[in-house]
């Protein structure tokens, strides 16, 4: 035994709960388990680990598995051995290499989150509880006995109520948990802390083996004091020995929080610093380091708010009064509020840093007003390492309304032109791995609807969750937000929130301004969110294995409904997403975007499988009506793009004749009006023009045209030589007459190879012109002008020589 407990030692397992180990008997087989694997690779794969997280299980056996579970009843407890739930624990221990395992998780319950408050409970005790149920109306009253663990997206620990029964904990959605290191785990929730559990769900893992208490709204935990009036007759039944040692002063909790601070452990920094604000509550420094750990959680508003409250009481020495207005204004300038950072600023009027955040928020509040934006500014910024757009919120000629007929949806509020800028926003909700390799091969299983997530999502929830912690009128704009499967309807949109001057702070980091219904926030960011690193338009479909790419979820721009050909394009810069007018509209027409890009191989649309619903596009329409015809034609076109490097003209000809007997001429085919696979043949068949000899470039400058055409796009000028043909009111050579395909990236790029080749033939004022078209399909994308387009294009510039063309040509 003593060789044992000398191995668990040197595997990092503190010695008390080493020695409860090797006191019970049939744990020993468990213990040598553990150790070998300890002592061999430093990581445990335990084939049943303690949680919903698996690893080389197949889903299938987990299927069956749940599919029983399930339909049981709900059973009473049975006492669980202290050293079992321990060696739980010790079997979740991530190693430092975790983070790139291949790991499942697995949920299997519909999400409940609890909106009583604590007074209004009735404590329930560890062996008066049922596994498979909520107990509504109690609270389980707990202390933490063991150090905390991660896997994967959850927090656990195990816990005692006060008659010395144990159970494991394993709380999801938590604040920062998601990317902490254990010794931040343990700054979070240190072994001795008393919680409250409001209406605890009790059940076993996903492999039915292991008991625990899941905790997926973090809200519903509660840390209570000593003094809690909850906790004035408890006495529990044993005694703990291995509690860490906390700060007792003002000071020393300053000292701890600061270590942590730097160490960007900001949860951690802000809970030492809360601390010592309960012993000295007008703390200057605690107050101001508090504020400047808040700014960098993303709580604003309480930032804001210690900021304020250190300028009340009165600052005598310069540079704490510096940080103090800065701060403020920063929280003020972060929560959107632009014209309050200059009645801050104001206070100091030759600080560099407090002049410079003024300009930018004139700058923002300009922006929020007239939709001006320096897109060439937001382009390049977006492009650096670690992307930096700051621009502001704009909300355009656009308004959501719920028509009698239909669904609710954005619609725009006058007559506006192709082009014209809708709305600009900036995410309520985002995550960016810096690293994806790190995240390693994860997705969640959802048993309930038999989709999967990838850790973006995962992370994206978490983020959404510690949005709302501090600001209560986010959380009424997620409720009116589509929450998917989630049955709940969402309340009407725009909301009523609280003035931004009145809404209150955190008590203390732990604690949230709000009950967080994690089951709408699930809903919301699986249903809603963008994936800003595909030039695609398209959300992210919600069980897409995409990688880890960023995820991002955005307020105003979720309320867009769908449609293949889309009256709306949007464009991102880094995270930011702007929406122009695709077409001109008409005063109360329909703002949508295109969910995922058009592919008429797909038998089953995405928006069916993974929005729950139908596309009535006129495109989708005629695909449905022409059944084999449609398949036909995917699998022509994808053989000749498959194929093009040694198709010849000819050939490519045929298969061009089979495409095109697949269109029917009837009032579904005309109303559509695009036809994508003709027009992709047919830039495939300018490039294999382009191979025999430039006397063939008159013939790809027609095939090109034509592709447009094909797709929509109505080219006014089509002559090659000679007369020329008339202009648009924006004095070029096309027009989109109506919703098209969102692909003006597409659009732009043929353009500039006519341009090309219209230059290479000599025709001097054609080859500007086809600068001019593609430029203007590129400011409907992007609302840049000049300066844009040449950046965006200057490698294809360069190399077909257009460059001085496109700079004298355009404005």
């Amino acid at each position: 035994m003593s060789e044992l407990l000398s191995k668990l030692e040197a595997c990092g397992v503190p010695r008390n709960i080493a020695e409860d180990l090797l006191k019970e008997p049939q744990m020993t087989d468990g213990v040598v388990r553990v150790v070998s694997g300890l002592m061999k690779s430093s990581v445990i794969n335990h084939p049943d680990p303690a949680g919903d997280d698996l690893t080389n299980t197949r889903i299938e056996d987990v299927i069956k598995d749940h599919t029983i579970e399930k339909n049981l009843p709900p059973k009473r407890l049975k006492p669980l051995l202290r050293s079992a739930v321990m060696l739980d624990i010790m079997h979740s221990a991530p190693s430092t290499s975790s983070d790139r395992e291949s790991r499942v998780t697995c949920t299997g319950h519909s999400k409940h989150y609890s909106n009583k408050r604590l007074i209004s409970l009735e404590q329930v005790r560890l062996k008066d509880m049922f596994l498979r149920k909520v107990h509504e109306g109690k609270f389980f009253l707990c202390r933490i006995v063991s150090d905390p663990n991660r896997v994967i997206c959850c927090c656990k620990f195990a816990v005692e109520d006060p008659t010395g029964d144990v159970i494991m904990v394993s709380i999801y959605n938590y604040p920062c948990v998601l990317e902490a290191s254990i010794d931040e785990m343990r700054s979070m929730f240190p072994i001795g802390s008393t919680l409250a559990i409001r209406e605890p769900l009790c059940k076993l893992t996903i492999q039915g083996k292991h008991l625990m208490i899941r905790v997926d709204s973090p809200s519903d935990i509660i840390f209570l004091s000593p003094n809690n009036e909850v906790l004035s007759n408890i006495s529990w039944a044993t005694e703990l020995t291995h509690t860490p040692v906390l700060p007792t002063t003002a000071e020393t909790w300053k000292a701890r929080g600061v270590r942590e601070f730097k160490s960007a452990s900001m949860l951690c920094a802000a809970i030492s610093f809360t601390e010592g604000l309960m012993l000295d509550g007008n703390h200057l420094t605690l107050l101001l380091n508090r504020s400047e750990a808040y700014l960098r959680l993303g709580w604003y508003n309480s930032a804001r708010h210690d900021a304020e409250k250190a300028l009340r009481n009165g600052i005598s020495e310069a540079s704490l009064q510096r940080k103090a207005v800065y701060r403020a204004a920063k929280a003020s300038y972060l929560m959107g509020q632009y014209e309050r950072v200059s009645k801050l600023t104001g206070m100091l009027p030759d600080d560099k840093e407090c002049r410079n955040l003024e300009t930018k928020a004139k700058q923002r509040l300009k922006e929020q007003n007239t939709g001006k934006y320096d897109w060439f500014a937001a382009y390049k910024n977006a492009r650096k390492p670690i992307p930096d757009v700051d621009i502001a919120n704009y909300q355009g000629p656009v308004e959501i309304k719920e028509p009698v007929d239909g669904i609710r949806g954005l619609f725009v509020t006058q007559d506006v032109k192709a082009g014209e800028l809708l709305l600009v926003g900036r995410p309520i909700a985002s995550y960016r791995h810096d690293n994806p390799e790190q995240v390693g091969s994860f997705f969640s299983y959802n048993l309930l609807t038999g989709r999967t997530q990838k850790y973006g999502t995962a992370a994206t929830i978490q983020k959404l969750v510690q949005s709302i912690w501090d600001n209560p009128n986010l959380a009424l704009t997620v409720s009116a937000m589509h929450p998917g499967e989630y049955t709940k309807k969402p309340i009407p949109y725009p909301v009523a929130g609280i003035p931004w001057d009145e809404l209150p702070p955190l008590s203390h980091p732990r604690t949230p301004l709000v009950d967080i219904d994690i089951a709408l926030i699930e809903g919301v960011v699986i249903s809603n969110s963008f994936d800003p690193s595909s030039s695609q338009p398209t959300f992210v479909p919600p069980d897409t294995h995409l990688g880890e790419h960023p995820t991002v979820v955005y307020e105003l721009p979720s309320f867009c409904n769908h449609s293949c050909i889309s009256t709306g394009i949007r464009y991102f810069y880094g995270d930011v997403i702007a929406i122009h007018a695709a077409c001109d509209l008409k005063h109360g027409e329909e703002l949508t975007l295109s969910y995922f890009t058009y592919d008429s191989s797909s038998k089953e649309k995405p928006t069916r499988e993974n929005w729950g619903f139908t596309c009535q596009c006129n495109l989708c329409k005629r695909d449905r009506t022409d059944g084999e015809a449609r398949t036909l034609r995917a699998e022509l076109i994808k053989t000749i793009i498959a194929e093009q490097e040694t198709m010849s003209v000819s050939r490519i000809k045929s298969s061009m004749e089979r495409i095109q007997k697949t269109y029917k001429v009837n009032d579904v085919h005309r109303d559509c009006g695009i036809r994508r696979e003709m027009a992709q043949a047919k830039r495939v068949l300018a490039n294999a023009y382009l191979g025999n000899s430039p006397k063939s470039y008159r013939e790809a400058i027609v095939s090109l045209m034509g592709s447009l055409e094909e797709y929509g796009i109505k080219v006014l000028d089509k002559s090659i030589t000679g007369k020329f043909g008339r202009r648009s009111r924006d004095g070029v050579i096309v027009e989109v007459p109506r919703a098209v395909l969102p692909l003006h990236e597409e659009y732009s790029e043929i353009a500039l190879n006519i341009s090309s080749l219209f230059s290479s033939i000599g025709e001097r004022k054609r080859t500007v012109d086809w600068v001019k078209a593609s430029s203007w399909f590129c400011k409907i994308l992007t609302g840049g002008g000049k300066s844009l387009f040449l950046e965006m294009n200057k490698d294809e510039l360069r190399s077909e020589e257009l460059t001085k063309v496109a700079e004298d040509a355009l404005d």
